[in-house]
């Protein structure tokens, strides 16, 4: 059993990278032989056993936004459906964010757990007692950094996100010189700084993505919104990989330590170098000066400066670094060499409850 998200479909074409890495995870599983039963929203699109246990609007407000009394009803709700079919199953895989709701139930399972922990962790004693209180789980990090904690599960590994390669087609040189920004708009996602880096490089700039705090958006974003600083809302598979495509770099304006971010991986599979601050996992997803250039946090005028230098690149130099940014996903970041990592820990967990 997959345990998937209830706020939106999981799906190809999600606009939220953990539904797409458990849409992706689950249909390789599945190609590889597994039975599986996915248990997600409404709206989701599955090749194995679907299980619909709520509709995204079941979870809304009326303001259209995530209402957290709805939300937890419902994350309960299902976890129950999960547990009174558990016999059916060898083991129960959470691929949920928001993990507080699932964890009490770990508890009344009599099959092993797996978790992706695809969100962030505070390391503070409220970790700790988490940790010491649901041992039970063999937790997975998604990055390095992200499992760089001063408190630990008792049973944990370490397996990097892929993406479905094939999904992103590899285009060796840029047909537009414009930046691309893409996330969920939002404070800690940078994008305020992604409209300052295009404004003082004079470059033009492409922003996509869902608007979480319409307040955020309609303050810093929407008055700088003109011929130059675009925002297209929310893209779909097919729209996302033109833009990828067809960028000259994408920035990474993080303000948060991110576990993982897609985008980095699925901007260099086509090709598009990354430019990125600092921060979380990085320097685990980007080579420096190969596949891209990190600077550090908040500091505009080095992304500046690197937006420059890209732009000033030899067309062959500029040509191989984007061959650099294939290759270095094709190596590193494809969801066969991600289940294939869990697939040994599925083998392990087993013969460990057997």
């Amino acid at each position: 059993a997959i345990v998937g998200a209830i706020d939106s479909p999981v799906k190809k074409d999600s606009s939220a990278g953990t539904e797409i890495w458990t849409y992706n995870f689950a249909e390789t599983l599945l190609k590889n032989g597994h039975q599986v039963t996915l248990f997600a929203s409404k709206g989701s699109v599955f090749s194995g056993e679907l299980v619909e246990v709520a509709a995204p609007s079941d979870v809304l407000d009326t303001a259209g936004m995530i209402s957290k009394r709805k939300f937890v009803r419902f994350s309960i709700n299902q976890m129950i459906e999960v547990l009174k079919c558990q016999d059916q199953f060898d083991l129960i895989h959470l691929s949920v964010y928001s993990l507080q709701y699932a964890l009490p139930f770990v508890k009344l399972f009599n099959k092993p757990i797996i978790i992706t922990m695809h969100q962030s962790f505070s390391d503070d004693k409220d970790t700790k007692l988490i940790f010491e209180k649901f041992y039970e789980p063999t937790y997975v990090f998604i990055s390095n950094n992200q499992a760089n904690l001063k408190y630990l599960p008792k049973n944990y590994r370490i397996i990097h996100n892929g993406i479905n390669i094939d999904d992103f087609n590899f285009q060796k040189s840029s047909n537009q010189d414009s930046l691309f920004w893409m996330s969920r708009i939002s404070p800690e996602k940078g994008a305020q700084d992604a409209v300052k880096i295009a404004q003082k490089s004079d470059q033009k700039i492409i922003l996509a993505g869902p608007i979480r705090q319409p307040e955020y958006f309609e303050t810093l974003i929407k008055p700088f919104i003109n011929e130059d600083i675009q925002y297209l809302g929310t893209l779909d598979l097919t729209q996302k990989i033109k833009n990828y495509k067809k960028a000259k770099r994408f920035l990474m304006s993080i303000h948060w330590e991110e576990p993982f971010g897609f985008v980095m991986v699925e901007s260099m599979a086509c090709g598009t170098p990354v430019l990125a601050y600092d921060r979380g996992s990085v320097r685990e997803v980007i080579t420096d000066g190969k596949t891209g250039f990190i600077c550090p946090p908040d500091d505009i005028n080095c992304m500046v400066d690197y937006v420059n230098k890209i732009y000033e690149m030899p067309e062959e130099e500029y040509q191989k670094m984007r061959k650099n940014c294939r290759k270095h996903v094709e190596e590193n970041f494809t969801v066969e060499k991600m289940v294939d990592g869990y697939e040994k820990i599925y083998q392990k967990v087993m013969g460990d409850w057997e």
